[in-house]
């Protein structure tokens, strides 16, 4: 397995392409769903799945472009964020949204209302199989409350989110 990292959207999300010869899995898609289907079709591969760190806006609006192309895609989120996916993420979103950053809103908007459900819902330690590999669920609430950080025992790989990043 290797690892390509992308920094995508106006604030630099960091995107990690988790890459085996059975298929991608991205870890915090950002906005730009479409490079990545760009990507993942340049490396002739099918993506599986999609681990969210957090469920953000700066690092869930490029769902509604990969399930759309990718429909039978898995989307792992931890329990206390699920609720911000699907129907009931997409209202509580929207409305975050017009708050926080009420200029960018209305570029912001036509994603959130695509929102897909997570199709599986993690808690601490859970262990997901996916690129050949185990990557272990570390729930790390904080930044929001069903954070977590995904680690790579055999490369020695933590993916932290939002959790720890820099001037944080």
């Amino acid at each position: 397995m290797r690892i390509e990292s992308m920094q995508v959207g106006p604030y630099g999300t960091n995107c990690y392409l988790l890459i085996a010869e059975t298929g991608v899995w991205i870890i915090d898609p950002g906005f730009d769903g479409q490079h990545i289907v760009q990507r993942v079709e340049q490396l002739n591969l099918m993506l599986k799945g999609v681990l969210l760190t957090h469920t953000h806006w700066d690092h869930v609006m490029g769902l509604p472009d990969l399930v759309k192309r990718y429909t039978d895609l898995r989307i792992y989120v931890h329990q206390q964020d699920a609720q911000w996916l699907g129907t009931t993420g997409r209202k509580m979103m929207a409305d975050l949204v017009e708050d926080i950053d009420p200029l960018n809103a209305p570029r912001f908007l036509p994603f959130i209302k695509r929102l897909p459900e997570a199709t599986d819902v993690l808690e601490d330690q859970t262990k997901i199989y996916c690129t050949e590999k185990y990557v272990s669920v570390i729930h790390t609430p904080g930044h929001t409350l069903g954070s977590v950080c995904y680690y790579l025992a055999e490369q020695k790989t933590l993916f932290s989110g939002d959790t720890l990043f820099f001037q944080s």
